[in-house]
């Protein structure tokens, strides 16, 4: 019969027990201080919600850091910067942008961007194209707005309505037949 000694179990026990407290520190990576309460990220606010093609929206907006330089972009083409604006000392930029007159019907995303940190703000806005000719457009000029207006509709949605509609008839029409009794 074995007996095994109290002081190797216990040298196994310490030993045991030195491994678990020691594998956790060697791995554990070195915490980075950051500011609390955390920065809110920064915000903006428009002039108006609802705006026609090739007029200008007013904003502002707060939270970037001071002086950095903004850029103003529809998030749908942020390859055509609508303009540069620099952050006051508190963090603010106001000013104001024109929607582009080939912009579409429908909501589009107002976005300010600054960089080094990279710090965004967006604000929703509907766009409704124009539809009267600025003073000194010609009506070459109008019957082509007109035109990309009415380009929207197109043979697939006309066909998809006509066959909607014949689809609701025939249910109708057997639906009516079935109540009558008439096959």
């Amino acid at each position: 019969m074995l007996r095994r000694s109290v002081w190797r179990t216990a040298l196994t026990a310490f030993a045991a027990v030195a491994v678990l407290l020691t594998v956790p520190l060697t791995v554990a990576e070195v915490a980075h201080a950051q500011t609390y309460p955390p920065r809110p990220p920064p915000s903006l606010s428009l002039s108006q919600l609802f705006v026609v093609a090739g007029d200008p929206v007013r904003f502002t907006a707060k939270g970037f850091d001071p002086n950095q330089q903004v850029v103003a972009v529809l998030r749908d083409r942020p390859s055509q910067p609508l303009g540069t604006f620099q952050a006051d000392a508190r963090g603010r930029v106001s000013g104001s942008v024109t929607i582009p007159r080939s912009t579409g019907l429908g909501f589009h995303q107002l976005q300010l961007k600054g960089q080094n940190p990279n710090l965004t703000a967006s604000a929703f806005l509907f766009v409704f194209p124009r539809l009267t000719p600025h003073a000194g457009e010609s009506s070459q000029q109008e019957e082509q707005q007109h035109a990309k207006v009415d380009a929207g509709i197109g043979p697939r949605q006309v066909g998809g309505a006509a066959a909607l509609v014949a689809l609701g008839g025939g249910a109708w029409l057997g639906a009516r037949r079935l109540r009558n009794g008439t096959r």
